[in-house]
């Protein structure tokens, strides 16, 4: 068996390959930035309680958030003490989306998703990369950034009335709460970015679609536009804010002189397709549910 993962800050994608069968199904996110090997092995052990199909598991291609050279190690290391017959490939997340998106072509790539990350790649690899510095300095038009642009319009007033009353009937934060919920939280930028999914809610609404707008323009001004001869250029997106605020996204691009080319939400079925060229997604695709799996949802977020 063959396992293919993808692995963002909020989740992990998993695709189990049993010869003409393949088996998706998700797990939390594994940053080895935030978790250490024994956190992430004892998690995966609980994914998958089975020796028996850990044993049988011969091949894993895991790609994750956080897994820079200097990292990705941690996540190496916890994954081979779960699955010992197992030849294991771990790469960025940023590869991930490049490969699933330009394949051996070159060109920009971003993630936006509850994180964000970019590069420009030259079909075979990723050859130059601006630091998105992560929550607390940068991640600009991440899921993480915008929901900190919501917290601040509801803490500080500047959401209109039926909006804040709906956000405080949806979540239950009074606006101390939300202040102390945020700094209490263990992972910050998951809590942060719960509120994006507000903004996808409420998108009619001039207020919001301007919230939006001002994030990606944050991100092409913080980051796309330090890139070398960017102006002119196609730039491919993965991750669920660029696929949920595509228009918005197309807008703003244009504003930059860019054009947005693919943007899909997911990699991982592009992934597998990559990893398994004969693989024919039509034949046996089933979804994976038990109590320590839970099935992909289809909204949006």
């Amino acid at each position: 068996m063959i396992l293919v993962a993808d692995s963002g800050p909020t989740k992990t994608d998993w695709a189990l390959i049993n010869g003409v069968e393949v088996s998706y199904f998700n797990s939390e996110g594994y940053n080895p930035y935030y978790m250490d090997v024994n956190y992430i092995q004892q998690s995966v052990f609980q994914c998958f309680p089975e020796s028996t199909l850990r044993y049988s598991v011969l091949e894993i291609y895991f790609y994750g958030a956080g897994c820079s050279l200097e990292r990705k190690d941690i996540v190496y290391t916890a994954l081979a003490i779960c699955f010992k017959n197992a030849k294991i490939l771990v790469e960025s997340d940023l590869l991930a989306a490049a490969r699933c998106l330009l394949g051996n072509k070159e060109g920009f790539v971003a993630i936006l998703g509850t994180g964000t990350n970019t590069c420009f790649y030259n079909g075979k690899e990723i050859v130059e990369i601006i630091d998105s510095l992560g929550f607390l300095v940068g991640d600009e038009g991440s899921g993480a950034h915008l929901g900190k642009q919501i917290i601040k319009a509801y803490v500080r007033g500047y959401l209109p009335n039926h909006l804040e009353l709906l956000f405080s009937f949806t979540y239950g934060f009074s606006k101390l709460q939300l202040v102390s919920a945020l700094y209490a939280s263990k992972l910050p930028n998951k809590f942060a970015a719960q509120f994006a999914v507000f903004a996808g809610n409420n998108i009619q609404n001039v207020f919001i679609k301007e919230l939006v707008a001002s994030s990606f323009r944050d991100f092409f001004l913080g980051i796309i536009v330090h890139y070398k001869n960017y102006i002119g250029k196609e730039i491919n997106f993965i991750g669920s804010v660029a696929f949920v605020f595509f228009e918005i996204l197309v807008a703003v691009a244009a504003e930059f002189e860019m054009k947005v080319g693919k943007v899909n939400k997911t990699p991982l079925q592009y992934l597998v397709n990559f990893h398994m060229p004969n693989y024919s997604p039509s034949v046996n695709k089933k979804y994976l549910f038990s109590s320590h799996f839970k099935l992909i949802k289809t909204n949006n977020f």
